[in-house]
């Protein structure tokens, strides 16, 4: 049963990018009854163990963990923390009285026992038995353990995500069209005249209904108020514009960027009704497909996860709402454009 549960983990966590450490080369027959992968998780280093508990005994695997320990302590430069998660497979429950694992706020041990008979979780009294996503690559392998699978390439690495572009050219000149924009409004006074926007093509709903300018839907898209304004999406563009153009191409990023500031024009001007403009709709299109993408391919982009951007989601939206003039309907509206267009890239792809 630890060759089967082996080999689902190895590829459940080798499609979040763990990697396979100091195994070498591993296969059918060949499965090391402890073996090792990491993950570079933001300033995180994880090791995940899998020990064949039914072979290798309880106080092997405490003196593994504080050699670890120590060697943790030699990166600390390096990163933030480092976190060793041990998962037991088999055999009897620990004695977990007699663990002594070292833990401290920058370097942790967590010890997980997995049932060979139902597959349940057990830890030490005060670890916790959910970290990092890995209990639920822990429970699916175990479920997974009847189904057949091919692991002729246990221990080898699985390719990780390429960027399809080097450059972010479209991202790069999006920031450069915004910027000149600015500038030519400064020129023409603003912001001592607050309606140069207007002029620029700033979504301004009398002159919309009236008389027909839909076209302000789309341009818009590039108008600021002011340099802060600016800066702010500047700075999306980069972030996130700039992963969605490498990662997924630049007709996908053309076509989320696009796509999703329009809706967010539609729920600005049908929702709010207020005079309004900027690239946060496009933007937040953006951070909406690298979250659906992450979280449907299970994979990360640059140190950008599932989980990462859906609190940079919720955020956001909670400061849109609790701050006064920020077209947060526009926000909504360019979030729920990216999703379905990230959606419909990743069954596509």
């Amino acid at each position: 049963m630890f060759t089967q549960f082996s080999a689902h983990l190895y590829q459940l966590a080798a499609a979040e990018e763990y990697r396979m450490i100091n195994q070498g080369e591993m296969t059918t027959e060949t499965i090391s009854p402890h073996w090792i992968m990491r993950k570079h998780e933001m300033a995180t280093v994880i090791d995940l163990h899998v020990v064949d508990s039914s072979k290798i005994n309880w106080t092997k695997i405490i003196e593994t963990s504080h050699l670890n320990n120590e060697n943790a302590k030699t990166i600390m430069d390096q990163c933030k923390q480092v976190a060793s998660i041990y998962v037991l497979f088999g055999g009897e429950i620990p004695d977990w009285q007699n663990a002594e694992a070292y833990f401290g706020q920058k370097i942790y041990s967590v010890f997980w026992h997995v049932d060979a008979e139902g597959g349940k979780i057990s830890a030490p009294k005060g670890q916790p038995k959910k970290l990092f996503g890995l209990n639920t690559l822990v429970e699916k392998a175990f479920v997974a353990i009847d189904e057949t699978v091919d692991i002729s390439g246990f221990g080898k690495h699985i390719k990780p995500l390429q960027p399809q572009n080097k450059y972010p050219i479209i991202t790069g000149a999006l920031i450069a069209i915004n910027l000149t924009v600015l500038v030519f409004m400064v020129l023409s006074g603003f912001p001592n005249d607050f309606w140069v926007p207007r002029t620029f093509g700033a979504i301004y709903p009398p002159w919309v209904f009236e008389y027909g300018q839909w076209w302000r839907l789309f341009t818009a898209m590039f108008v600021h108020f002011g340099w802060a304004h600016l800066g702010a999406n500047t700075f999306g563009l980069i972030v996130f514009g700039s992963r969605v153009e490498k990662y997924l191409g630049r007709i996908a990023f053309c076509l989320i960027y696009l796509l999703a500031g329009l809706l967010g024009s539609v729920f600005s001007i049908f929702i709010s009704t207020a005079y309004s403009a900027g690239a946060s709709g496009a933007i937040y299109g953006l951070i909406g497909a690298l979250f659906i993408f992450t979280r449907l391919t299970k994979r990360s982009i640059e140190f950008i996860n599932w989980y990462l951007m859906f609190t940079y989601i919720g955020i956001g939206i909670a400061m849109g709402f609790a701050t006064p003039g920020i077209d947060n309907a526009g926000h909504v509206g360019g979030l729920i454009g990216g999703v379905i267009i990230g959606w419909i890239y990743v069954k596509l792809t």
